[in-house]
Parts: C-alpha cells; structure tokens; sequence
C-alpha cells in the first residue's frame, strides 16, 4: 500500500492531511472472517447451500430408514452391498456441511463440504445402479413366481 505525506506546511488546525493509495484487487474479503470470497466460496453461497444441506439431510434419513424396511422384508444386492446405511450417512454427513458452510464461511468447511458433495453424488449413482438391479431381478422373480402360480393352478384344474 503507498502512502505519500503531505508536507508539514500544508497543515490545516494543527492536523497533517494524510493521503493513501488503495490499488484495485480482483478479489474481496469478508471483513467478519478474513476469509477470501472469491472462487469457490461465493460460488457456494450463490448456490444456497443451507437449502441443499437440509434436503441432503433428509434424503439420508429416508435412505435409512427404507434401508431398515427393505433389510427386514427384502434382503437383495442394495442391502447385502450396504448401500443404504453408508450412502445414507455420507447424505447426512455432507448435508451437515454444506448447513455448516452456509452459517461460517471458513475455507476449510466450504472445501470440505464441496468434496463431500461430490462424494455424496458418486454414492448416489452407484446407489441408483445397485437400487434398479434390485428393482430389475424383484420384478423378474415376481413374474416368474405368478407364471409358475398360474401354471400350477392349470395343472390343478385339469386333473
């Protein structure tokens, strides 16, 4: 920062006139925090990560809790892989980040709630994949269980 004092002679009631010369910055900084909010900082905030951190959230709860139900009714590859225990609590987890990151704008929380966002997002696509094989083998079993019923009751009804 410069700074050019202006001489003593140029005094007005007893006080020097003091000038400075701020130079122009790309970024600006968060007074309350000494945080830097340029990059990906701002760009979090744009994106109202409190919204998503809570939607996050409740995602990961109902992931749970229809992974509990679908252990105790249906055990498949979605409950045999874990998926919905461990997707669910990475949902919880980064949920709660992104919360964090929206109340105190720390480098280190907003970073570490964007890697957990993308974690979170990979889970959910093998989720997604390891969910619709369950789906795809469970209407499979089904169409096979009624056409062996049906066959088995026409079986019946010709003797």
């Amino acid at each position: 920062m410069a700074s050019s004092v202006v001489p003593v002679a140029n005094t007005r009631n007893g006080f020097t006139i003091v000038t400075q010369v701020v130079p122009g910055v790309t970024e600006q900084y968060d007074l309350g925090t000494g945080v830097s909010t340029g990059g990906a900082v701002t760009k979090l905030l744009k994106g109202e990560p409190k919204a998503l951190g809570s939607v996050q959230i409740m995602i990961g709860i109902m992931t749970l809790l229809f992974g509990i139900i679908k252990t105790v009714y249906v055990p498949d590859v979605g409950v045999i892989s874990g998926v919905t225990y461990w997707g669910s609590c990475l949902y919880i987890t980064s949920g709660s980040l992104s919360v964090a990151a929206d109340k105190k704008t720390n480098t280190c929380v907003v970073r570490s709630s964007l890697v957990m966002n993308i974690i979170s997002a990979v889970t959910a696509g093998v989720a997604i994949s390891l969910l619709s094989f369950d789906m795809f083998f469970q209407l499979e079993s089904s169409y096979y269980h009624s056409c062996s019923y049906e066959r088995f009751l026409w079986i019946l009804q010709s003797v």
